[in-house]
This record gives structure tokens, sequence and C-alpha cells, in this order.
């Protein structure tokens, strides 16, 4: 068998944040397409209800959260798990009223309920 990689996959999440000395760009990179498009679909989502409430760190832990869910589900499904995400999502009333682990994603609340309640991914302005 041979096998050759034609081309490599690279995207970026950029979070442009303007405060009074100019702005800042935090960036998370991907190097696999379905945990970008994933991940990128749930952000997205949380985008569409509560607007661009989020900082850098909750892209970063998102990302390791898919990831890592991916890797331990021995049936990985990602459209069930977009799907789970998203009622979690559309259920809350606010971003730091989401909570994953009520939808049977309970690996995810390790990673992000406990910060998402205590505001620790609300984007702060910096100045």
């Amino acid at each position: 068998m041979k096998t050759k990689v034609i081309q490599q996959f690279t995207a970026i999440i950029a979070l442009e944040k303007k405060h009074d000395k100019g702005n800042s760009y935090y960036t998370v990179e991907f190097d696999d397409k379905g945990l970008f498009n994933s991940t990128l679909y749930i952000l997205q989502t949380i985008e569409e209800k509560f607007g661009e409430v989020y900082n850098a760190e909750f892209i970063k832990d998102l990302k390791q959260a898919i990831e890592t869910y991916a890797v331990k589900q021995e049936d990985f499904c990602p459209a069930y798990m977009e799907r789970e995400l998203v009622n979690a999502i559309e259920k809350a009333e606010s971003f730091e009223d989401i909570q994953f682990d009520e939808f049977g994603l309970f690996f995810f609340s390790y990673y992000l309920n406990e910060k998402i309640k205590d505001r620790s991914y609300i984007y702060k302005r910096e100045y």
C-alpha cells in the first residue's frame, strides 16, 4: 500500500477584541477538519443566541473537550454530540446558564461547566 498526503488541513479561529490600545487577536489553531467544524458550529450557535461573550480560553477548552470526547467515545458520532451541545445552548437563558452535562454529555462538565458558571469564560474588556 502507498499513501500520500496531498494537502494538510490547518485552520484557525481568531477572536478579535477591541480595546483602548487597538485590537488584539487571540487564535486557536486546528489541524483536524472535523474538530474545527464542530468547534466552529458550537461557537456560532452560542454567538447567535448570546453574542460573542466568550474569551479565548473558552475556545481552547471547548476544542480540547470535543477532541477528548471524540477519542474516549467508542462509537463517536459528531452529529449526535453537536445536537446535544446545541440543545444545551438553546435551553439556557444566558451563557452562564449553559449546562452541557444535562444532555448525556457528562464528559463536558469536567472541562466547561464550572468555568461557565463562575464566569471565567466571559470576555472582559481591557479598558
